[in-house]
């Protein structure tokens, strides 16, 4: 069994606090916001006034699909490509860029010519692993 580090124990106790806890205020925010939506529909007020400001309530339509590995996703994807809107549906992915260029897949030319335009960028991400509560079923 590897050495548990009491610095590394506490650190990572601290941050999964603050996922909990971002957990619960998401979930208050997001009531928060209901009843200002419903507050709002009900008195046919967009601006809501306060003793420190106002509040505007908009709310937008929009169309949504099926993200990648959503239920429905693939079967979106087979209608689009037989109706022949696939390569107009298709966007220029910059994220998939970034990383043909930094695991070097990129042609060296390429690579050359795109270099004016990159930015040097951090992302810092933290994955946490449960223990696992179910037992697999066999």
């Amino acid at each position: 069994m590897a050495k548990i580090n009491p610095e590394v124990q506490a650190l990572v106790n601290e941050y999964l606090e603050c996922l909990r806890s971002k957990e619960i205020f998401d979930e208050k925010l997001k009531a928060a916001k209901q009843k200002l939506l419903e507050y709002s529909l009900a008195n046919k007020q967009k601006t809501l006034f306060t003793k420190t400001g106002s509040v505007t309530v908009s709310v937008k339509k929009r169309t949504a699909f099926p993200n990648y590995n959503q239920p429905g996703r693939k079967e979106l994807e087979a209608v689009v490509k037989a109706a022949g809107y696939w390569d107009k549906a298709m966007s220029f992915d910059v994220i998939k860029l970034a990383q043909a260029y930094d695991v070097g897949k990129l042609p060296d030319q390429l690579k050359a010519r795109l270099a004016p335009f990159t930015r040097p960028d951090q992302q810092i991400r933290i994955f946490v692993n449960e223990p696992q509560t179910k037992t697999p079923s066999v």
